[in-house]
């Protein structure tokens, strides 16, 4: 979860898109947990489809803005989202910046 928070806060590092314009959803299937990504705009606005179609380059953008946040566990700027149905109670800064870093270029 945290590394879908993470890869939306740097959408508009990546694309020209706010971050509001895309979001994220986790389930859980059987033992695994699967991640999606989903445009919140009336007509979609591409922003779900370009995080898909650039994975590891949307990965290397966020691992840059969490690395370089000077917060200890996450915040606002780089992890928290006001819209998290958990309210950000599961996520770990550092869990995100350990898979971010494996799957970055």
């Amino acid at each position: 979860m945290s590394i879908q928070h993470q890869i939306v806060k740097a959408v508009p590092l990546v694309v020209l898109s706010s971050s509001l314009d895309v979001d994220e959803l986790a389930i859980q299937k059987e033992s695994r947990n699967i991640g999606y990504f989903f445009d919140t705009c009336e007509g979609r606005n591409g922003a779900a489809e370009a995080i898909f179609s650039d994975f590891t380059k949307f990965a290397a953008a966020s691992y840059a803005l969490a690395a370089e946040c000077d917060c200890e566990a996450g915040c606002p700027r780089c992890l928290h989202s006001t819209a998290c149905p958990q309210h950000n109670q599961p996520l770990h800064k550092d869990v995100g910046l350990f898979f971010l870093d494996a799957i970055s270029p």
